[in-house]
C-alpha cells in the first residue's frame, strides 16, 4: 500500500513502525518510487480496516509523501514520490494483471467489462495535496449503473 509517512516519535499519529525499525534503517522502508523504478508490477489497495477504504487519500500521501494533514512539511524522503500515472495503474490495469483478469478489466478496451467511475474532479488538473478530497459521483459495473451520488 503506498502509505508511506512514519517518524521517529511522530506527533502526528500513533504509529509505532518507525520506532521499531530506528533510525539507522528508517530510509530503507516504503521505497515505492525505487521499486517502480526497478520495474516492479505496483498493485495498490487498501489496509482497511486498518486504513480507510477509498484510495484517494491514499493516492495523495503517495504523491506528496505527507500525510493527509501535510506532515511532515519536507515530506517523508520525497525522492519516493510516485506518479499519478503509477497509483493509477496500480489500481486498475496492475491489479486486474494480479488476478489474471487483464483480458476482463483493468482498462477500458473493446471487448473488457464496462467497470469505471466518475469523479467529482480531473485528478490530472488539481493540486496533488487535494487528491484526498475526491468523490466518486457514479459507478458503472459490466456497463450498468450501480451507484450514483444522491441515488
Amino acid at each position: 500500500q503506498p502509505w508511506c509517512c512514519p517518524s521517529l516519535g511522530a506527533p502526528w499519529g500513533d504509529e509505532p513502525w518507525a520506532d521499531n525499525v530506528g533510525a539507522s534503517r528508517l530510509n530503507e522502508g516504503l521505497r515505492w518510487h525505487d521499486l517502480a523504478a526497478s520495474g516492479a508490477l505496483m498493485i495498490n489497495g487498501s489496509d482497511w480496516p486498518v486504513d480507510t477504504l477509498n484510495p484517494f487519500p491514499t493516492m495523495q500521501i503517495a504523491l506528496t509523501r505527507k500525510t493527509i494533514d501535510g506532515l511532515p512539511a519536507a515530506g517523508f524522503y520525497p525522492d519516493q514520490k510516485l506518479t499519478l500515472e503509477e497509483l493509477l495503474a496500480g489500481y486498475t490495469r496492475n491489479g486486474a494483471y494480479a488476478e489474471f483478469m487483464e483480458t476482463k478489466v483493468g482498462s477500458l478496451e473493446r471487448g473488457k467489462l464496462a467497470d469505471m467511475i466518475v469523479l467529482s474532479q480531473d485528478l490530472f488538473q488539481v493540486p496533488a495535496s487535494s487528491l484526498g478530497k475526491t468523490e466518486v459521483l457514479l459507478t458503472v459495473v459490466g456497463g450498468k449503473v450501480v451507484w450514483r451520488q444522491g441515488m
